[in-house]
């Protein structure tokens, strides 16, 4: 790795920002590396910890844990959300 290149956790981090702070919110796709895949629907539903991102399932009382290190793909579903939950 050179001076240039971040470590992989840390360009997830700073895309899952990125994707967090758009306006208007676009949802998007986290896959793991287990194969387990989860929309996030609502930038209000997300938090962020050092070693984990952390996402409140709609209308539920599900929070569902996302290791970092072992996320292995982000991308956007190309839906929009404008309004609050």
């Amino acid at each position: 790795m050179n001076g240039d290149e971040k470590p992989r956790e840390q360009s997830f981090i700073d895309r899952i920002v990125e994707l967090k702070h758009k306006a208007p919110f676009e949802k998007f796709k986290v896959t793991m590396a287990s194969g387990s895949t989860y929309t996030i629907e609502h930038p209000d539903l997300l938090a962020l910890g050092a070693s984990r991102l952390m996402y409140c399932l709609p209308q539920s009382d599900r929070v569902i844990e996302m290791r970092w290190n072992q996320m292995s793909e982000i991308e956007t579903t190309g839906e929009f959300v404008s309004d609050p939950l």
